[in-house]
């Protein structure tokens, strides 16, 4: 269901990427975006998650 709503947000098309769980790690029974596996600038991502959980390594990105 992420990538209709992320159509909705990205109308533009400005989304370079975009990462589902199987880019994410398994920690303490979440899956959970790790996003210094990435090697990008942390600046310049963001998450759009509707689990707090999947975002607990980087809650500034989210």
């Amino acid at each position: 269901y992420a990538d209709p709503v992320a159509d909705l947000l990205d109308r533009w098309g400005v989304f370079r990427a975009r990462l589902f769980r199987e880019s994410c790690v398994f920690h303490r029974g979440n899956y959970v975006k790790d996003l210094n596996k990435l090697g990008r600038d942390l600046q310049n991502i963001i998450i759009i998650d509707n689990s707090p959980a999947s975002y607990v390594f980087h809650p500034d990105n989210a």
